[in-house]
């Protein structure tokens, strides 16, 4: 199984339910993604940001993105550390 690792940086500070909510799966348009494994990196109140570490198993276009859109709104999302192993 091919695991995808990223490093993302999301706007405003991601909670503990909308970790939960990732490592469970979430539904984007017409499917629900497999469990995630999530992990907190670091949040910054003064910048009003998050960096989270996420691994999935699957490989949708956007995959990433749209599991974290779908938590929350964020305006401003950006993949930092994108390696394939």
């Amino acid at each position: 199984t091919i695991q995808n690792h990223t490093q993302n940086s999301l706007s405003g500070i991601i909670k503990n339910e909308e970790v939960e909510q990732l490592r469970k799966g979430v539904k984007i348009d017409d499917y629900t993604t497999k469990p995630a494994k999530v992990k907190i990196l670091k949040t910054d109140d003064e910048k009003n940001i998050s960096r989270l570490e996420i691994t999935i198993h699957e490989g949708k276009n956007r995959q990433v993105r749209r599991m974290c859109e779908s938590i929350v709104c964020f305006s401003y999302f950006k993949i930092f550390y994108c390696p394939r192993y």
